[in-house]
């Protein structure tokens, strides 16, 4: 599948998910679930796309321990995603052929990722990251609200690249920061008592962590986007 492709599928996933209403969190794991699901089968000729996003937005429900009731919600309204012009869907016999199809595809997806769908949760890392970061900044500092946001924009943005599955979630929150503070042309000072030992911010929360990773992690995320980009505006 072209990157163009997967990325039409995938801003296709989060809308549903906007409209379901689901969490971030859970429009962000179908979208690793779908990146994961991609890169590991065989062939994707076989597979109704939009049934795979609907699977992979029910799967992500349930693994982030949100209502699995939102089944209907979904199938009901990826159809009228899909028939915009349409009537509404009824509860008949393609209601519950479609929901039939999406519990068959779930299963599949299960098997493909050989039901493993602990794909890591950068979440919970950056809400840690961000809520520590303010404790370096003064009260009141009206930047600090700025990098939040701005980093949470990014970070769900990077859901639409399959690197979210390829780094540890550690990086793809600091990857989120680290662009968000580029962006805002932020700065925090190094941070250590000792000025022998003094290290970035980002090692202090994840050791592993690099200046040249994080750069190299933005760099592809950036690239990502401007190869899409052109090819849409040349279509």
């Amino acid at each position: 599948m072209e990157p163009e492709e997967r990325l039409e599928h995938l801003v296709w996933i989060q809308t549903l998910a906007a409209k379901v209403p689901v969490s971030s969190q859970a429009a962000c794991k179908a979208c690793c679930l779908l990146h994961a699901f991609c890169h590991n089968s065989r062939s994707l000729a076989s597979y109704n796309m939009h049934v795979v996003c609907c699977a992979c937005l029910h799967l992500a429900c349930k693994s982030c321990e949100e209502s699995p009731s939102c089944l209907r919600d979904i199938v009901n309204l990826g159809h009228r995603m899909t028939h915009p012009g349409g009537p509404p869907l009824e509860v008949n016999d393609l209601f519950y052929d479609l929901k039939d199809s999406v519990a068959s595809v779930e299963l599949q997806v299960l098997r493909v990722l050989r039901f493993d769908l602990d794909l890591g949760n950068s979440h919970k890392y950056l809400v840690h990251y961000l809520q520590s970061l303010k404790q370096w900044m003064p009260p009141g500092y009206h930047a600090g609200s700025l990098l939040e946001n701005m980093s949470w924009t990014l970070h769900k943005d990077f859901f639409m690249h399959p690197l979210v599955i390829r780094h540890k979630p550690q990086l793809i929150a600091l990857a989120a920061i680290f662009l968000a503070m580029n962006v805002l042309d932020f700065q925090l000072p190094a941070y250590s008592s000792d000025d022998s030992q003094r290290k970035p911010w980002f090692q202090v929360f994840y050791p592993d962590a690099s200046h040249k990773l994080l750069r190299e992690i933005c760099t592809d995320f950036a690239n990502f986007y401007s190869r899409t980009s052109e090819k849409q505006v040349k279509s």
